[in-house]
C-alpha cells in the first residue's frame, strides 16, 4: 500500500474515533465507546429511579464497580435493597442477576473495550442480617465501606480504592491492591491475606493468621487474640504488632537495616529473633529497611 494511502486511512480512523467521542460527550457528559459484543446477557437493568428490591435469598455478592463509593451494611428488613446514583442514560445503569445464590452486579453496560471516562456512581446495598458465604468486590478506585457484615470469605481486587470494615466477621479476608489501603476496626478476621505495592493495612479486632506482602506499605495490628502466624514480606514497610500480654511466640526478622523491637514481654532475645514462652506462634518478617515492633496489649 502506498504511504499516502496509509496516511489517508489512518487520518480517517482518527477522525471517526474523535467524532464518536464527541458524540458520546454530547449524550451524557461521559465519553464511553463500547466496541465488540456485550456480556450483559441474562442481566436485568435497574430502572431510572436507581433503586431495586429483591426478595429472593442470596448467599453472597459479586460486585464489579469502577469509581465512586460502595457502602454495604445490614438492616432489619428481609428484602435486599440496592441503590445507585440515579442515571438518565440507560447504558449507565447498573445490571444485576442472581445465579446459584450469588447476586452479581455490574456498574453499567458492558463492552469488550471502553475508551474514555465514566461518571462516578455511588452504590448502597442493604442486606438482611444473615451469615453469607462470599463477598467479592472488583473495583478500580471506588471507596468501599462494610458495616455489620458476617461472611465466610471476602475477596477484594482494587487498583487504588480503599476499604473500611467496621464490626464485621469473616473467616477469610483477601485484599489485593496496587495502592489501596484497608482499615479493619472492631472486626474479626480468621485468615487475613493482603498483597499490595504501597497500600497499608490497619487491623483492629481479632486476627488469627496474617500474610502481608508489600513493597512499601505498613502493617499495623491490634489483636485481642494471639495470632498463630504472621508472615510479612516488604521492602521498606514497617510492622507494628500489639497482641495479648500472655502471648507465646517466636519472632524472626530478616532485614538489611531494619530492627526488631519487643516491648512488654519477657523472653530470650538474639540479634534478629525473639522467643517468648513456648514460642508456639510463628512470626516471620522479611524487610530491606523496615522496622518491626511487637508490644504487649495493656488491659
Amino acid at each position: 500500500m502506498k504511504p499516502v494511502v496509509k496516511i489517508i486511512l489512518c487520518t480517517l480512523v482518527v477522525l471517526l474515533l474523535a467524532g464518536a467521542l464527541v458524540w458520546a460527550i454530547g449524550l451524557d457528559g461521559a465519553p464511553v465507546i463500547s466496541l465488540g459484543g456485550s456480556s450483559d446477557k441474562n442481566y436485568t437493568v435497574c430502572d431510572a429511579s436507581g433503586e431495586l428490591r429483591l426478595t429472593e435469598e442470596i448467599r453472597g455478592l459479586d460486585i464489579d464497580w469502577s469509581s465512586g463509593n460502595i457502602d454495604i451494611k445490614t438492616h432489619d428488613g428481609k428484602d435486599i435493597i440496592v441503590r445507585e446514583t440515579a442515571q438518565d442514560n440507560e447504558s449507565n445503569r447498573l445490571r444485576y442477576r442472581v445465579e446459584n445464590g450469588i447476586l452479581h452486579i455490574h456498574e453499567r453496560k458492558s463492552g469488550l473495550v471502553n475508551i474514555g471516562f465514566n461518571k462516578e456512581k455511588n452504590l448502597e446495598i442493604l442486606l438482611p442480617e444473615e451469615q453469607y458465604e462470599l463477598i467479592e468486590l472488583d473495583v478500580a478506585s471506588a471507596e468501599m465501606s462494610l458495616r455489620d457484615i458476617h461472611a465466610d470469605r471476602i475477596d477484594v481486587d482494587s487498583a487504588s480504592g480503599d476499604m473500611e470494615v467496621y464490626q464485621c466477621t469473616f473467616n477469610s479476608v483477601e485484599f489485593d491492591s496496587a495502592s489501596g489501603s484497608l482499615e479493619l476496626d472492631s472486626s474479626n478476621a480468621g485468615k487475613f491475606e493482603m498483597d499490595t505495592a504501597s497500600g497499608r493495612a490497619n487491623l483492629n479486632g481479632q486476627v488469627e493468621s496474617i500474610s502481608f506482602d508489600s513493597a512499601s506499605g505498613d502493617l499495623t495490628v491490634v489483636s485481642s487474640v494471639t495470632p498463630v502466624k504472621i508472615d510479612m514480606d516488604s521492602a521498606s514497610g514497617r510492622a507494628d504488632i500489639t497482641i495479648p500480654a500472655d502471648s507465646q511466640f517466636t519472632a524472626e526478622l530478616d532485614s538489611a537495616s531494619g530492627g526488631l523491637n519487643v516491648e512488654g514481654f519477657s523472653g530470650n532475645s538474639r540479634k534478629d529473633s525473639y522467643i517468648c514462652g513456648s514460642g508456639s506462634a510463628d512470626y516471620e518478617f522479611s524487610t530491606a529497611s523496615g522496622d518491626v515492633t511487637i508490644r504487649a496489649l495493656n488491659g
